[in-house]
C-alpha cells in the first residue's frame, strides 16, 4: 500500500517534472526571440549612424564632398589628395554597403530595411533620386 502511493507520488512528479522542462523550453525560446529583435534593431541602428557619421564627414568637408560626387569620366581633373580622398570615402561608404548585405544576408536586416538602406545608398553615390522612386518609398 505504501509502495503504490510512492509509485503514484513518483508518477505525478515525473509528470510535473516533465511539464516544467516544456515551460522551461517554452521561456528559453521566447527569450532567444526577444534577443533576436533586439540584436537586429541594434544592427539596423548602428549601420544608420555609421552611413549618418559617413555623411557628416563626407557632407561637412567641400572638398572631400566634390571629390566623392566628381563623374568617374573627370577623375583626371582631381588632385592628388582629392583623389586620395576620394578612394577612401569610396572604400568607407562601400564598406559600409557591405556591412548591411552581410547583415541582411544573416537575416539581421529585414527586407524592408535592407530595401531602404541600398536606395538611400545608391540615391547618395548617383548624387540624386532615381526618378523610380519617390521619397515615400526610399523612406518607408
Amino acid at each position: 500500500m505504501i509502495k503504490e502511493k510512492l509509485q503514484e507520488y513518483a508518477l505525478i512528479a515525473e509528470i510535473i517534472g516533465g511539464l516544467a522542462i516544456v515551460i522551461s523550453l517554452l521561456v528559453v525560446s521566447y527569450q532567444i526571440s526577444l534577443s533576436t529583435d533586439a540584436t537586429k534593431a541594434a544592427t539596423e541602428q548602428a549601420l544608420m549612424a555609421e552611413l549618418n557619421n559617413w555623411r557628416m564627414t563626407v557632407g561637412a568637408d567641400p572638398e572631400k564632398h566634390y571629390a566623392f560626387l566628381h563623374p568617374e569620366n573627370a577623375i583626371d581633373e582631381l588632385t592628388e589628395i582629392q583623389l586620395m580622398q576620394r578612394t577612401i570615402n569610396l572604400d568607407a561608404f562601400w564598406g559600409i554597403q557591405e556591412s548591411a548585405y552581410l547583415a541582411h544576408e544573416d537575416e539581421y536586416l529585414s527586407e524592408k530595411s535592407w530595401n531602404r538602406f541600398y536606395r538611400v545608398m545608391c540615391g547618395i553615390y548617383l548624387g540624386y533620386w532615381p526618378d523610380a522612386y519617390t521619397w515615400e518609398e526610399v523612406f518607408l
